[in-house]
């Protein structure tokens, strides 16, 4: 050892022979065959809950069910008829059917309608710029004399807040001087 070789982990692993080659086969497994008398179906007991539980009352659910169809119809006979419709579809919906379709605009009469939208959205926006909505009412509340309620704060309540401490140092904080 003398001769300046350092034995490593490494160094020492090269110097064992490498262990025999050592062959391993998998075997899959194969199916048993089934018996004949095995064949008839038999019940697995399923370690989860049913997800529906079988109702005990069903005539009881049947009408409960029934008279809440009944209530919702007597409501619909308050409506008017464009209304009772949509209501109608709302509930085949509801019930698993497929909503209908949206029915085609014609290409020009949708660019009218879109432009009739951008000028009123103008006419709001110059309305909304000067203050006022479209009815001519002031759109934010101005109350005057805020200013006033501010100077009778008291100086506990200006400290609170998030910029209330900001830039300020407390006598406590400042050294001593000697």
């Amino acid at each position: 050892m003398s001769s300046g070789f350092i034995v490593t982990k490494s160094s020492l692993s090269r110097q064992s022979k490498p262990a025999e080659f050592e062959e391993v086969v998998f075997n899959s497994h194969k199916r048993k065959e089934k018996n004949e008398s095995a064949s008839a179906p038999v019940k697995k007991k399923n370690k989860l809950p049913d997800p529906i539980p079988k109702r005990e009352n069903d005539e009881q659910h049947k009408f409960l069910k029934k008279a809440r169809y009944e209530v919702m119809r007597f409501g619909m006979t308050g409506f008017d008829a464009a209304k009772r419709e949509e209501t109608k579809q709302a509930i085949a919906i509801s019930l698993g059917a497929k909503p209908k379709k949206n029915k085609g605009i014609n290409y020009k009469e949708l660019m009218e309608i879109r432009k009739k939208q951008k000028e009123e959205e103008k006419a709001n926006k110059a309305f909304h710029n000067i203050g006022k909505t479209t009815t001519g009412h002031a759109s934010a509340n101005t109350k005057k004399g805020k200013k006033g309620n501010r100077q009778h704060r008291s100086k506990g309540d200006q400290n609170k807040g998030i910029l209330g401490v900001y830039g300020k140092v407390n006598k406590h904080e400042l050294p001593k001087k000697k």
